[in-house]
């Protein structure tokens, strides 16, 4: 088996183990457990950590290297989560929860080693994200349920709003849109504001980067600028509709009655996390305390909802710095793909603007299960730019020497 299909077999396994994590975190809600999904999770970090190490090596370390800053955040986060919960939980569970903190990193570095071997694999996405149908199909019986129990938000509608970049990859109208509506429909439902904004942001991105890569005049951008008034009209539709729902799904009454009996309720939960930011030792201020800590310690019992502050709560001076390196880094592989990878540059930069607006006012490293669909694109992608292929298909373009067939 060559390499190519070798990483090919790889990127499905890594795929079908996400939707038994997604699936399983979203049957949870009901008491049905899928078993086995935190030693899944433990095997996905693993597997991802030989991956990190195969591409990096210690002897001479690439400073400008993606998977650099993750080489040295890692052992932070796991240190850290280890000794935060060794004190509260048996050996077995805390190394469970040092998996899942680490799994994102994991994701990352399998689909990174994906993308070097198979250029295109990350074309292929499109096909995996059918998978929002899954969940939004479960969201609806998590919906009633949770309506029955009293919950008033659902962070689970979250798992459709991160498939949608991988969506907006694919070349069928009715996969792209399908996906977009599906995901609309769950977060419109769970009441999550940060959710919506973050996905009508996304599409806003994702239609302003498409119409600057189209030829001017051409039917390509009169056909961008009709789906945008056809979503735009679909979404109005859609919300005035629910309006009048009652029950479970009356969207706007619901929405209207967060906001008027709870108010902003952030701006007290960031005073308690950045006061426990500042009763923390030296030791604590530069490496943190653990993975999810702001919960554990916080006597209000609220993470921070948001992962700046949880980031330097968690990981400390030292892991946010190198966090932010990874972050730059993430940007730098957006303008990349504006020069030699166009057709991705619009999906990943909705990747980037969701993942900004969701770990603005909540959290997305901190807790990453949410996020592993997008650690698995921008992975292919940034795997695919250090492959150089589309660098060499550039060239060949400017050198009038590509020959598409």
């Amino acid at each position: 088996m060559n390499s190519k299909n070798r990483s090919s077999l790889k990127l499905i396994l890594l795929e079908l183990g996400l939707l038994y994590l997604f699936a399983g975190n979203m049957l949870a809600v009901y008491s049905t457990v899928l078993p086995y999904r935190e030693y899944l999770t433990l095997i996905i970090a693993i597997v991802g950590f030989w991956d990190l190490f195969k591409f990096i090596d210690l002897r001479k370390i690439q400073t400008e290297h993606i998977l650099t800053p993750l080489l040295f955040v890692a052992p932070i986060i796991a240190i850290t989560t280890f000794i935060l919960y060794i004190q509260r939980c048996d050996f077995i569970l805390t190394i469970q929860q040092v998996g899942k903190a680490l799994a994102w990193i994991g994701v990352f570095s399998a689909a990174y080693s994906c993308g070097v071997a198979d250029p295109k694999a990350l074309e292929k996405l499109s096909l995996y994200s059918c998978t929002t149908f899954i969940y939004a199909y479960l969201f609806l019986g998590i919906k009633s349920f949770s309506a029955y129990k009293g919950i008033p938000q659902l962070s689970m509608a979250y798992y459709t709003l991160f498939m949608v970049p991988l969506a907006l990859m694919s070349k069928y109208e009715l996969v792209k849109w399908g996906v977009v509506g599906a995901s609309f429909f769950t977060i419109v439902l769970s009441f999550k504001r940060a959710g919506l904004i973050a996905f009508i942001l996304a599409l806003a991105v994702y239609f302003i980067i498409e119409y600057k890569f189209s030829e001017k005049e051409s039917r390509e951008r009169r056909m961008i600028i009709l789906k945008v008034l056809i979503i735009i009209s679909a979404m109005v539709i859609f919300l005035i509709w629910y309006t009048y729902m009652e029950g479970p799904y009356s969207v706007v009454t619901k929405f209207q009655s967060m906001t008027e009996a709870k108010g902003f309720q952030r701006i007290p939960i960031w005073k308690t996390s950045i006061k426990m930011l500042r009763e923390s030792n030296s030791i604590q201020c530069i490496f943190g305390h653990g993975c999810d800590a702001v919960l554990k310690n916080s006597p209000i019992g609220y993470s921070a909802h948001t992962d700046t502050i949880e980031v330097l709560y968690d990981y400390g001076i030292l892991g946010a710095l190198l966090l932010t390196i990874f972050t730059k880094r993430i940007f730098q592989v957006f303008r990349d793909l504006c020069r030699v990878y166009k057709t991705a540059a619009a999906p990943y930069a909705a990747a980037c603007t969701i993942s900004l607006v969701i770990a603005s006012v909540s959290h997305v490293i901190i807790y990453p299960s949410y996020f592993l669909a997008i650690c698995l694109f921008w992975g292919l992608a940034a795997g695919a730019i250090d492959s150089g292929y589309y660098r060499i298909i550039e060239d060949k373009i400017d050198n009038g020497r590509y020959d598409k067939t």
